[in-house]
């Protein structure tokens, strides 16, 4: 069975996501994230979710008693269907090791 590693991605904003989807793809064209591929034999899937927010507290009703905080950064899951070691440098600075994920892969 083929080792299948999540990825929790937080790079500074969008435009620095797609430079370094443009370094990896060897394409200085690409303007999204692609949800899936292959790099260097390894197949991956990418789910970009771009701001995500704090919980907030809700009254009895279930409205909101304050307006969520947008946690900062650009964020992106991914699942890299092989070995950890052969995740690419590139992403290495912009991986996270959440405790508890706010998205996961279903």
């Amino acid at each position: 069975m083929t080792e299948t590693t999540p990825l929790y991605l937080l790079f500074p904003n969008a435009e620095v996501a797609l430079q370094v989807a443009r370094a990896l793809s060897g394409n200085p064209d690409v303007t999204e994230l692609p949800p899936d591929g292959w790099h260097a034999g390894t197949y991956y899937n990418i789910a970009p979710l771009g701001p995500l927010y704090e919980p907030v507290e809700v009254d009895a009703e279930g409205n909101p008693l304050a307006p969520p905080a947008e946690i900062p950064g650009y964020h992106v899951n991914g699942l890299w269907r092989g070995p950890e070691d052969t995740i690419p440098e590139a992403l290495r600075p912009f991986m996270t090791f959440p405790t508890m994920p706010r998205v996961v892969w279903g």
